[in-house]
C-alpha cells in the first residue's frame, strides 16, 4: 500500500495517513480490518511485483507491449519508472513464515535492492534513511539534483575523461599488483603449511559445488545477537569469528549428509567493506578467502581455527592492498564481461577460489517503522557466483541476527536444511563456549 507524500515534497513519518492511488485504494479498509480484528492473528504482506519461472504480470507487460520501428518499447511518461520486484519463491517462502509463525502478525515488507545499486554498507545505509529512525540520517546528498539527465555530448565528454584518468593510472596499478602478489607469496613462505587450513585456490570438489541452475531456493532463521556476543567473549574471538564457525558446522552437517564425509577444509568468500561511509550507493568491497575447518568435529577447535584462518586472510588482504581488488574491476571491459560471466555460468568445471559465500552486515541498532508498522526483522542476500551455489547472508538488527540463505534447486532438497544445520550448530558451539542453551 503506497504513502503519497504531500505536493509540497513533505517527509513522510510514522503519522503520514495512507493516501494510495484510487486504483489500490480499497485495499486499505480491507487491510485495516484484518490487523484489527479479534480472535485472530492477522497479517498484510506488501511486496513488489512477483515474477519467475517465465510468469508474472510485469514480464509479460513488457514482452507485449507496443515496439517502434527499431524494436524499443513504447514507454508511458520517461521510461524512468521503478518497478518494485519479488521472485515468486521468495514471496511463496514469505508467506508461508506468515502462516507458520505464530507470533507473525501486522505488516511485512518485501523488497529488492539488486547487488549493481548497492553493497552491504550501501543497503544498510539506504534501509536507515528509508526507515524512521530517530537518530538516522536525513538528508539526501546522493540525490542533490533530483531528475537531471546528463546529455549525450556530456556523457561522451565524462566518458573520455574517465578512460584517459585509467590509461594513466594503468602502470602503477600493475605495479602495485605484482607487488601486493609477491609480498602475499613472502608471508605464505614464511607462515609455512598449516595441515587444517585449506590452500588459496585449492577449493575442494564439494556436493557446494555444481553449475548454477535457474531456480532459487531461500531459507531464513533468527539468533539471538546478545548470545553470539557473550559466546564470541568467552571463546575470546569476533562475532565475525563465532559466526563463520557457526557456517562451518552447519556445512559440516550438510556435507556429511550429501557427501557422506568432510575429510578437507572448505574455502568460504566473504566480502569486506572499504568505504564505510554513510553513502547510500555503490559497490566499495573487496574480498577475504578464508578456510572453514568442516573436517573438525570439536566446535572450540573449530573456532580457533576460523579465528586464525581469519587473521591470516585480513593479513594478506591488507598486504595485497585493500583496494587493489576494486580498481582492478574497474578495468573489467564491458563489452566482454557479460559473456565472460555467462559463459563461467555454465562452465561444468570445479570452482577452485570458493566454496561458498559468506556475509555479514552490521545493520541498525534502533529498531525502525515504515509507515508506523515496526520493522521486526531484516533478512538480506546477495548472488549466487558460477560454481558456488549457496549465499549464507547474516545481518545483525537491534537485538537479533537475521540468518539468510540463498541456493538453487539443486544442491539440497529444501532451503530449511542449511538455516536448521546453522541454528543447530550456533547452539553447540554456545553450549561448547560455556553458555546456557
Amino acid at each position: 500500500m503506497p504513502l503519497m507524500p504531500a505536493a509540497d515534497n513533505a517527509a513522510i513519518t510514522d503519522d503520514s495517513p495512507f493516501r494510495a492511488p484510487a486504483l489500490v485504494a480499497w485495499r486499505e479498509p480491507i487491510e485495516r480490518r484484518v490487523l484489527s480484528a479479534a480472535g485472530m492473528r492477522g497479517v498484510v504482506l506488501v511486496s513488489g511485483v512477483a515474477y519467475g519461472d517465465g510468469g508474472g504480470g510485469l514480464p509479460g507487460l513488457l514482452l507485449g507491449s507496443p515496439r517502434d520501428d527499431a524494436g524499443n518499447l513504447v514507454m508511458l511518461g520517461t521510461g524512468q519508472q521503478h518497478w518494485a520486484t519479488v521472485h515468486a519463491a521468495d514471496l511463496a517462502d514469505a508467506f508461508r513464515r506468515a502462516l507458520e509463525n505464530d507470533a507473525a502478525r501486522g505488516y511485512y515488507v518485501i523488497g529488492k535492492v539488486h547487488h549493481a545499486l548497492a553493497d552491504g554498507v550501501a543497503s544498510v545505509n539506504l534501509m536507515a534513511r528509508a526507515m524512521d529512525l530517530k537518530d538516522g540520517p536525513t538528508d539526501e546528498r546522493d540525490n542533490d539534483e533530483p531528475g537531471v539527465t546528463p546529455s549525450v555530448a556530456e556523457l561522451l565528454r565524462a566518458a573520455a575523461r574517465d578512460h584517459a584518468r585509467q590509461v594513466a593510472e594503468l602502470p602503477g596499478l600493475i605495479k602495485d599488483a605484482a607487488t601486493g602478489m609477491a609480498r602475499v607469496r613472502r608471508r605464505t613462505r614464511e607462515r609455512g603449511d598449516h595441515p587444517d587450513l585449506a590452500d588459496a585456490f585449492d577449493a575442494p570438489p564439494t556436493f557446494l559445488n555444481h553449475v548454477v541452475s535457474p531456480r532459487r531456493w531461500f531459507a531464513s532463521a533468527t539468533l539471538p545477537l546478545a548470545d553470539a556476543k557473550a559466546t564470541a567473549k568467552a571463546l575470546g574471538i569476533t562475532v565475525n569469528d563465532v559466526l563463520l564457525t557457526v557456517t562451518a558446522g552447519g556445512l559440516r552437517t550438510l556435507l556429511l549428509d550429501y557427501d557422506g564425509h568432510a575429510e578437507r577444509p572448505i574455502i568460504a568468500s566473504v566480502p569486506t567493506a572499504t568505504d564505510k561511509s554513510d553513502r547510500i550507493t555503490g559497490n566499495e568491497i573487496s574480498g577475504l578467502s578464508i578456510s572453514l575447518p568442516v573436517h573438525i568435529g570439536d566446535p572450540v577447535e573449530r573456532a580457533r581455527l576460523v579465528a586464525l584462518a581469519t587473521r591470516i586472510a585480513k593479513e594478506d588482504h591488507e598486504i595485497l592492498g585493500p583496494r587493489l581488488y576494486g580498481r582492478l574491476m574497474a578495468y573489467l571491459p564491458t563489452a566482454v564481461a557479460p559473456a565472460a560471466f555467462r559463459w563461467l555460468g555454465r562452465r561444468d568445471a570445479p570452482n577452485k577460489m570458493m566454496n561458498v559465500a559468506v556475509s555479514s552486515v552490521v545493520g541498525p541498532r534502533e529498531r525502525g517503522h515504515f509507515g508506523g508498522a515496526a520493522v521486526s526483522e531484516i533478512y538480506s542476500t546477495g548472488v549466487l557466483s558460477p560454481g558456488a551455489p549457496v549465499n549464507i547472508t547474516i545481518w545483525s538488527y537491534v537485538d537479533a541476527l537475521g540468518v539468510a540463505v540463498l541456493t538453487d534447486d539443486q544442491t539440497v532438497k529444501d532451503a530449511h536444511e542449511a538455516t536448521d544445520a546453522l541454528t543447530a550448530s550456533f547452539m553447540e558451539l554456545r553450549s561448547a563456549a560455556g553458555i546456557p542453551v
